[in-house]
């Protein structure tokens, strides 16, 4: 009888933990996109500049449609970039971090509104009860909330040069 609570509650802690491991939120709209005091060009010209200097290989841009596209990157774990209570309380041990973005650019008159919707997961060995890999919680890659960090970083970096090449001479 008194290993069938056991199990029972075990079960019930499983579902609990496993419960937690949706993502809450998503970024706040002024996490995710930033308008900017300059024309299309020159916002998408910075853009490119910001992704290559943080590194960010893209996978697709088109500049007729406003839309880039970075490749997979893997992210150190533990990673400012996702790593949240979320991602330190979730059933299983992330072992393992990778994103990509994907960034609109649309001009507003003499404006220009970036948008940036970052997809980040980690890797989770799951979780092992009593020596056995447990159903319930299997090893897997799960979706994290961003918490924005790389979202600001590409911003203040487009930001940094539209203002570096409005300076005079």
């Amino acid at each position: 009888m008194t290993k069938r609570w056991i199990s029972v509650a075990q079960s019930i802690v499983i579902c609990v933990a496993c419960a937690s491991l949706t993502p809450s939120s998503e970024p706040t709209p002024e996490k995710s996109k930033r308008l900017f005091q300059a024309d299309f060009d020159h916002t998408w010209s910075a853009l490119l500049q910001a992704l290559n200097t943080k590194n960010l290989p893209i996978s697709a841009a088109q500049i007729s449609s406003g839309v880039i596209v970075t490749d997979v990157v893997t992210a150190p774990v533990p990673s400012p970039l996702f790593m949240t209570a979320y991602s330190l309380t979730t059933a299983g041990r992330l072992t393992q971090g990778r994103y990509y973005l994907e960034i609109a650019v649309q001009p507003l008159g003499n404006q220009t509104e970036v948008r940036i919707n970052g997809h980040f997961e980690g890797y989770y060995k799951g979780i092992i009860i009593q020596g056995t890999l447990s159903p319930v919680a299997p090893p897997a890659w799960r979706p994290q909330p961003s918490t924005g960090v790389i979202e600001s970083e590409l911003f203040d970096e487009i930001n940094h040069t539209l203002t570096r090449s409005k300076a005079p001479n």
